[in-house]
């Protein structure tokens, strides 16, 4: 979607999202602001092959979500879809590492002058990002560019034996008040993939608060990720409130 007027923290990493009560009001809106067919298609779970992905990214989930991503896996086995783990390959762990090198990099071209210029009105994370931006040689934001790149590449391998990646959406629930959003851990890789997301929310955590399992699909196969991801949710939310 454009990003057109948007004030860009990172230019190449900053994507416009859309927010609805289900995946299917979630694909109808988006069909009609992108004007593409994204409507939902009914599928077979026994023709879909799911991946639980495995990192070291992981070990940052509380044990709520863990447990949440845990019963998602096991529901969708349960519901006929093909389950099974599915390791990081070394390409996609080395362009996590490098996210923040070219986040922060653009963040200093982007955001330069309001640094410069009103220092006192940025926050203490924002400078921080700016600071260490400046600090990036252009050669190795140019190189980590190059590793994203070569990540991309082995995330279209990755399709060949799954057809979406089940993940945790965030570490836990949603922190408390407005002060943050919260940490994006487990986004960050899928951003910089360009890969279509879609947060699934039928879980909850000990505090009965919300968790979010995220859908990873393909580059390029945003209608298919948003008809799994609906599939999925309509059994998550039948078990769970049965239960």
């Amino acid at each position: 979607m454009p990003t057109t007027g948007m004030k860009y923290f990172s230019q190449s990493l900053d994507t416009a999202g859309t927010f609805a009560k289900s995946v299917a009001d979630l694909a109808t809106f988006t069909s009609l602001l992108t004007d593409r067919d994204l409507e939902i298609n009914e599928i077979n779970p026994k023709d879909i092959r799911i991946g639980i992905y495995q990192n070291d990214v992981l070990s940052e989930a509380s044990s709520d979500m863990v447990k949440a991503l845990e019963k998602a896996a096991s529901i969708s086995e349960q519901a006929g879809f093909k389950v099974a783990k599915l390791v990081e390959p070394a390409e996609l762990s080395k362009a996590h590492s490098l996210h923040s090198t070219i986040q922060c990099f653009e963040a200093a071209q982007t955001l330069g002058s309001e640094f410069d210029l009103y220092p006192e009105l940025l926050s203490d994370g924002l400078k921080e990002a700016i600071l260490e931006g400046k600090a990036i040689h252009p050669d190795e934001y140019d190189n980590a560019r190059r590793s994203a790149k070569n990540a991309r590449r082995k995330t279209h391998a990755l399709y060949d034996d799954v057809d979406v990646i089940l993940t945790p959406s965030a570490p836990g629930a949603a922190p408390h008040g407005f002060a943050t959003t919260g940490i994006a851990t487990f986004n960050k890789l899928w951003t910089l993939m360009g890969s279509p997301c879609v947060n699934i929310p039928a879980f909850r955590d000990g505090n009965n608060m919300p968790l979010g399992i995220q859908a990873v699909g393909k580059f390029g196969q945003d209608k298919q990720t948003l008809s799994i991801a609906h599939a999925l949710e309509q059994i998550f939310r039948t078990i769970c409130l049965t239960r």
